[in-house]
C-alpha cells in the first residue's frame, strides 16, 4: 500500500511561499507552533511508538536553523542528489568518467615511450587514491551524520522517499514541507490528497510561489475539495480557531482534499 502525501504550506493569495531562501513574511510564531503540533501528531489509533515523516529538499533542510534541525519527534526525510552516491557510491560527481576518460587505450600506450606510460600510471594511481580517500571521507560524514541525527535518512529522489515510508510501518503520517520544486513534484502524484494550506493575507516580494491554485472558484480549484471546519479539526486535532493575526499579518488555516 502506498503512503498518503499531506503537503504543508504557507502562501499568499497571488501563491507566493518563499523570497531568497526563507519566508517573505514576520516570523509568525503561532503559525510555526501549528506546524509543528500538526506534523507531530500522529493519526488516531497509530502504534505507540509510531512517528510521523517530514519529506523535505536539500535547500529547506539546510534553511532550518542547526539547533532545531532534524525537526524533533518527526522522521526527517531529505532530498538531495548527493544520496545517490552514499554510501554505496563515490559522492565525487563525474570523476569517475573522468578517470574513465584519461586512460588511455592500449593504441596509444604502444605509440607512448616508456617514461610516459609510467608517469601515467602514477598519475592514476594518484588519482585512484584521492578518490579512495574522498569516498572514505564521505562515509565517514555520512556515518557521523546519522549517529548524530537518527531520525534523518537522505535520499536522491522524491520516489526513493515514498519507498522509504512505504517500507516503514512505524510512520504515521507523511508530510511534503518544501521546499518549490519538491511541492511541484508532490503534487503531481496520486500519493497526495491532502494540502494543508495557510493562506496568509497580503502582499509580499516573493521569488518562489507555489504551482496550485487553492482560491474558491479559480484555477484548479475544481480538482481539489476545500474541508468544513469540522473536517480540518478532526483531521489536524486542532481547535475551534482558523484565523489568526500576528505581527500584522493575517492567516488562516485551510485543508483541501483531492476529489
Amino acid at each position: 500500500m502506498q503512503p498518503e502525501l499531506t503537503v504543508i504550506v504557507a502562501a499568499t493569495r497571488s501563491l507566493g511561499i518563499g523570497r531568497n531562501g526563507s519566508l517573505p513574511w514576520p516570523p509568525l510564531r503561532k503559525e510555526m507552533q501549528y506546524f509543528k503540533r500538526v506534523t507531530s501528531r500522529v493519526a488516531p489509533q497509530s502504534p505507540p511508538d509510531a512517528i510521523n515523516a517530514v519529506i523535505m529538499g536539500r535547500k529547506t533542510w539546510d534553511s532550518i536553523p542547526p539547533s532545531f534541525r532534524p525537526l524533533r519527534n518527526r522522521f526527517n526525510i531529505v532530498i538531495t542528489r548527493a544520496a545517490a552516491a552514499l554510501p554505496l557510491k563515490d559522492a565525487s560527481g563525474g570523476a569517475s568518467d573522468q578517470q574513465h576518460q584519461q586512460k588511455p587505450n592500449q593504441e596509444e600506450q604502444e605509440e607512448q615511450n616508456h617514461k610516459q606510460s609510467i608517469q601515467q600510471r602514477q598519475q592514476q594511481q594518484q588519482q585512484q587514491q584521492q578518490h579512495q580517500q574522498q569516498h572514505q571521507q564521505q562515509q565517514q560524514q555520512y556515518q557521523q551524520h546519522q549517529e548524530q541525527h537518527p531520525q534523518t535518512v537522505h535520499v536522491p529522489s522524491l520516489d526513493d522517499a515514498l519507498a522509504f515510508v512505504k517500507n516503514n510501518p512505524l510512520i504515521s503520517r507523511t508530510f511534503v514541507i518544501g521546499g518549490g520544486q519538491i511541492y511541484e513534484q508532490a503534487l503531481r502524484l496520486s500519493e497526495t490528497r491532502r494540502v494543508l494550506l495557510t493562506r496568509v493575507e497580503g502582499e509580499f516580494e516573493c521569488d518562489t510561489f507555489f504551482g496550485l491554485d487553492l482560491r474558491e472558484g479559480e484555477g484548479e480549484k475544481d480538482e481539489w475539495r476545500r474541508c468544513e471546519g469540522d473536517e480540518w479539526r478532526a483531521w489536524t486535532g486542532e481547535g475551534e480557531r482558523q484565523m489568526e493575526e500576528e505581527a500584522g499579518v493575517s492567516y488562516e488555516w485551510q485543508m483541501w482534499e483531492k476529489r
